[in-house]
């Protein structure tokens, strides 16, 4: 973890039940998530972790705790592989800058990695140098439904990279090479992986948010959010986890969405529209991580397995990017205030965000404002009066329509409203915190 950011204060955590992600295999095998409800006010944030319980890369597997790193930041490679016909690694790489030359270089690469850095169900990270991994899946993986959908996601952000996307070079059936994604502070050689979850874990209230306003890191991930939208992809898993911050944290970091094992791209020009089959791709509010999913969206279930119009179409795509924008705006009060505005917001029958036995969520439905808690008025008194959490839930407020179980359904009819509030916000909050920091000075 980085434990060199200014003031830090480790924050304890409690995790009130394991929580899994929730995907196409879990529904098409009938698994269930745990729905057991809390009523402990704005429950703590903790990282998400998969059934083995270890934390995702930004390939989407586990990282093992520690990477021994050189002192010029790369990874030390205790042995070179050897290829089948017993020539080493650094014999196979072709060190022409010219694109043909690193295309071959890829493929060694994806075919013989060098040090293995983290591991998971459906395969290993491995990095190669000091700014390229590549993820090898295991051959198991091609049986799931999200199989082609990733491996589609992926060519198509490696034809069109984006500065706040990860970057992918090479894509080819098990294998994707990708940028290594890291940070570092100014006078300091020692690099690091970073996500926002980390950010989240290890510093100050006011640190966090100065750092997260000033160097507009919020910003930086609505732009990430859209750009995918542009490219007709949806995520679909949001969160501090899947949120890398790379670059020197001192001057202009950059945010990195990261982790596309849910993604898919929605295809208008199938005759039947494939995100409402669940056996493809589940619905709004059925496929993530708990805590960040979405209400359903019930102009979808009524479309369910029929041919659609091209404005139905429409409505459906927008609903599935209402859906992305919901868990991007759980992630930036959990980025913020380092707690949940509710937990396991699951109803214990049906299995989807609702009111019953959810008084967080409840709460939130009746007055469009989250419970307050001890750190939201300490953000709004250093603020200067400044309200962050009211801003955030009525953005989101913007997303939904319904006031209870039988109605409730997000919505995409006020998404120009949206988008215009949120740029305002973005504004708004960079200006209070320049004032505040401003003043303070003085």
């Amino acid at each position: 973890m980085w434990t060199s950011i200014t003031n830090l204060e480790k924050i304890r955590y409690a995790s009130s039940g394991k929580k899994r992600k929730i995907s196409e295999s879990d529904h098409a095998s009938g698994a269930m998530v745990d729905a057991s409800s809390s009523n402990t006010p704005q429950p703590p944030i903790a990282r998400e972790r998969d059934e083995e319980g270890t934390s995702q890369t930004p390939g989407g597997t586990s990282q093992t705790p520690q990477t021994p790193q050189t002192p010029g930041g790369t990874s030390q490679t205790p042995q070179t592989p050897q290829t089948p016909e017993g020539t080493s690694m650094d014999e196979t790489m072709i060190t022409s800058p010219q694109e043909s030359s690193m295309m071959k270089r890829y493929e060694a690469w994806a075919k013989f990695p060098f040090y293995e850095i983290g591991v998971g169900t459906f395969g290993s990270v491995y990095r190669v140098e000091e700014k390229y991994a590549v993820k090898v899946l295991k051959e198991k993986i091609k049986k799931t439904h999200n199989y082609q959908m990733e491996k589609d996601v992926l060519e198509l952000i490696k034809k069109k990279p984006h500065k706040n996307i990860l970057k992918i070079y090479h894509n080819e059936d098990l294998s994707t090479v990708f940028e290594f994604l890291f940070c570092w502070r100014s006078n300091s050689i020692t690099q690091k992986t970073m996500d926002l979850f980390t950010l989240i874990e290890n510093t100050s209230l006011s640190n966090r948010v100065y750092f997260l306003i000033e160097k507009e890191i919020l910003k930086q991930i609505y732009d990430g959010v859209i750009y995918l939208h542009s490219l007709n992809i949806v995520h679909r898993d949001l969160k501090p986890d899947n949120i890398s911050i790379v670059g020197n944290l001192e001057e202009n970091p950059t945010v990195k969405l990261i982790d596309f094992n849910l993604s898919c791209v929605l295809d208008e020009t199938s005759g039947i529209f494939p995100m409402i089959n669940t056996e493809q791709v589940l619905p709004p509010g059925l496929c993530g991580t708990q805590g960040y999913l979405s209400l359903i969206s019930r102009d979808i279930f009524a479309l369910q397995n029929k041919k659609v119009t091209v404005d139905e179409y429409e409505i459906m795509r927008s609903n599935y990017f209402v859906a992305d924008y919901w868990a991007m705006l759980v992630t930036f009060h959990a980025a913020i205030f380092a707690e949940m505005v509710w937990s396991h917001p699951f109803d214990s029958v049906c299995k989807i965000l609702c009111i019953a036995n959810n008084p967080l969520f409840e709460h939130f439905v009746k007055t469009k404002e989250f419970v307050s808690t001890t750190k939201m008025k300490g953000l709004t008194a250093l603020l200067h009066g400044y309200d962050i959490s009211k801003d955030i839930a009525t953005l989101m407020g913007l997303l939904y329509i319904g006031d209870d179980d039988t109605n409730l359904s997000i919505t995409h009819s006020k998404l120009p409203s949206f988008h215009l509030m949120i740029m305002n916000f973005f504004v708004n909050i960079k200006k209070t915190v320049e004032e505040v920091v401003e003043a303070k000075n003085k």
